[in-house]
């Protein structure tokens, strides 16, 4: 067990346990600890079979961290392409999860089956090459990735020069700065190390419809999302506010995708006061 309100911090695509370090001592300061795990092929984390990569298989993988850790009731904190993942596990535990935070997150990009087989969300051609046509090219991802973490590893300005590329006026502002810049480079690196499996399971499983029971979500729920952003599609964020009825759309005008670097003190308050509430 650990001490303070336990919260599952599920990193973005790519990355790894060590994207949350920055925000540990603070963390701590208001009482909380952050558990950072290795998603399913990044870092030190192995991945299930291909036919047992689904966000309801991820989320029993997260019950029994929960299990093994001895907590009873824990909340759950994602970014970026951590967010389904977050969300799946919130529905598969219900009432053990009194808080859910997402920043930035990916949303469903693949229609409810009800809607029928088309993308929801309002896409860029750069969005919908990434969630609908490379998952579909055998190899694409692995390979692609793969030659990502060689270069975050060996020449990181390189590397974040072209991940930044075509991010929002604020993300690039904030690449500027060194420590930032390198420690960004660091856990896409590191991420990526042992193999590039990470990525590719992440947007083969964003590609496909989600299967989640949203109305199974009972977790006070808070989305923080940039309305610059240019890494996730924003409209797949707002549907995803729409699909947890209880959900709170917290939007943030002129910010872009690397929003909580500089603002993981709001997030880690909303946690506090959250579970104050519950109390």
């Amino acid at each position: 067990a650990v001490d303070g309100l336990p919260v599952i911090a599920l990193h973005g695509t790519p990355g790894f346990g060590l994207k949350f370090g920055f925000a540990s001592a603070e963390a701590r300061s208001k009482g909380i600890t952050l558990i950072c795990p290795d998603r399913w092929g990044y870092g030190r984390s192995d991945a299930p079979k291909s036919e047992e990569q689904t966000l309801a298989r991820y989320a029993s993988d997260l019950e029994e961290l929960a299990d093994q850790q001895g907590h009873n009731h824990v909340s759950l904190l994602a970014v970026s392409g951590g967010g389904p993942f977050a969300v799946a596990t919130a529905a598969h535990l219900k009432a053990r999860v009194p808080a859910l935070g997402l920043v930035a997150p990916v949303g469903p990009i693949v229609s409810a089956p009800n809607e029928g087989e088309r993308t929801i969300a309002e896409m860029t051609p750069f969005h919908h090459f990434c969630f609908r046509v490379l998952p579909r090219v055998p190899g694409a991802l692995e390979t692609l990735f793969a030659g990502f973490g060689m270069l975050a590893r060996r020449a990181p300005d390189l590397a974040m020069a072209v991940a930044t590329a075509r991010a929002a006026p604020a993300d690039r502002k904030l690449m500027r700065n060194e420590a930032e810049r390198r420690g960004q480079a660091k856990v896409f690196g590191g991420g990526l190390a042992g193999s590039s499996a990470g990525p590719a399971i992440d947007l083969r499983i964003f590609s496909r419809r989600w299967n989640v029971a949203f109305d199974d979500i009972l977790a006070a729920t808070q989305i923080w999302q940039g309305l610059a952003d240019r890494n996730v599609p924003v409209a797949a964020a707002k549907r995803l506010a729409r699909d947890i009825e209880q959900a709170q759309f917290f939007p943030i005008e002129k910010a872009g995708h690397c929003w909580i670097a500089e603002n993981v003190g709001q997030v880690l308050d909303w946690f506090a006061e959250s579970s104050k509430r519950q109390r």
